[in-house]
């Protein structure tokens, strides 16, 4: 599937416009998130996610003021790029930039139009990746309450459920942000005489607000049968019943993960045309697998990258590889000296060798100076790997 098929028109609004009117734009066109912009160019974004923690009045804060810098990607991002960016982040959206200037968006639902087809989840059944127990809420508490509870347990849906434990609704950020939010309001006069319409909608109980139509799987569906399922009806997360009782939560990023799992966020191959692109490929591979054989010794954080410099020089038909790699580990930069041998390395036809030379001469420099995992964690993942 190519990008331009996943990208939407941009949900824009202007950095001094209120934050009512981002809420009304959400609302209005069932829209998880809007793009700040100053001009045309990007800003931050603001999303149901981020309106969970908003606490003002959405008249006089300016949209500007509480937007969020989120990942961008640009019109020619791989799509791996695309679901680290949400893996990365909380946010709802991902801005598609062109320089400065937003072009486009990409949501949540749309990227997993990208992973239907995985080989990642091929085979696999929403009890191996679901959130398991799901934060669950009575249908007779308030909306104060439920906000809280989000807020404690750091999630953005609740799953409703009536008093022998059945599912009776789910609560979301969403519903909070278009629903309660707006009344967010506080005037003279209603802080002089009479509860504020804040106060009023917060007291109400989440049954009044739940939507009750909740979109459910087993736990033994497939899991593709489960993202088909969040895509046609345009939601992030399914709740996992077993019975009429909800066992679980599988969600969009729950999906992310488990297709990137394993898989360096941060690789990236330089020097190669756009006619060489099945070999920038097969070298990302190359990499990927080198990042998992590293991490067993070193421990990776999400900032840390390998950049991999392929220069080649045709001779005839064919080409000579000489590659540079750069690595980035805990906040030091390590790069390849060149094999004892620099004439036999130069001469080398074959890139993925040249690249495996330069990787394994870089690998030996950061084992060496990097500090290692501890042996006792090495060994327990290695036994959680072997199924010990």
């Amino acid at each position: 599937m190519e990008l331009k098929e996943i990208v939407e028109a941009p949900l824009l609004v202007q950095e001094d416009d209120p934050l009512s009117k981002a809420i009304g734009l959400m609302r209005e066109n069932r829209a998880y998130g809007a793009i700040v912009v100053s001009g045309g160019d990007f800003v931050g974004v603001i999303d149901d996610r981020s309106l969970l923690r908003f606490d003002g009045d959405v008249e006089s804060t300016k949209c500007g003021k509480i937007a969020k810098k989120t990942p961008t990607v640009s019109e020619a991002s791989p799509p791996e790029e695309i679901i680290a960016g949400f893996i990365n982040s909380e946010g709802t959206v991902l801005p598609v930039l062109r320089g400065e200037r937003v072009t486009g968006s990409i949501t949540r639902r749309n990227a997993l139009k990208l992973l239907v087809d995985s080989p990642a989840i091929s085979g696999k059944r929403v009890s191996e990746v679901m959130r398991s127990p799901p934060v669950t809420f009575p249908g007779d508490g308030t909306i104060a309450q439920a906000r809280s509870t989000m807020r404690g347990n750091r999630v953005y849906r609740l799953v409703v459920v009536d008093s022998r434990g059945r599912v009776a609704g789910v609560i979301s950020s969403y519903d909070l942000a278009t629903k309660v939010i707006p009344y967010y309001k506080r005037t003279h006069r209603e802080m002089s005489f009479r509860p504020t319409s804040e106060e009023n909608v917060n007291r109400e109980t989440v049954s009044e607000l739940m939507t009750a139509d909740v979109f459910k799987v087993g736990p033994e569906s497939s899991l593709r049968d489960a993202v088909e399922k969040m895509i046609s009806n345009n939601v992030r997360a399914l709740v996992v019943v077993k019975g009429d009782k909800p066992v679980g939560v599988v969600s969009a990023k729950n999906v992310f993960e488990t297709c990137l799992v394993g898989k360096p966020l941060n690789v990236f191959v330089h020097g190669l045309g756009e006619d060489e692109k099945m070999l920038k490929e097969s070298l990302v591979e190359e990499c990927s697998a080198f990042m998992e054989r590293l991490r067993k010794f070193v421990r990776l954080t999400p900032d840390d990258a390998l950049d991999l410099h392929v220069k080649a020089s045709r001779e005839g038909y064919k080409k000579r590889f000489e590659i540079h790699s750069r690595l980035t580990v805990q906040g030091r930069v390590f790069a390849s000296r060149q094999p004892p041998n620099i004439d036999e390395h130069r001469g080398n036809w074959d890139a993925h060798m040249a690249v495996r030379e330069s990787l394994d001469e870089l690998e030996k420099i950061v084992v060496k100076t990097v500090k290692r995992k501890p042996v006792r964690k090495r060994f327990q993942e290695s036994r959680i790997k072997s199924g010990e």
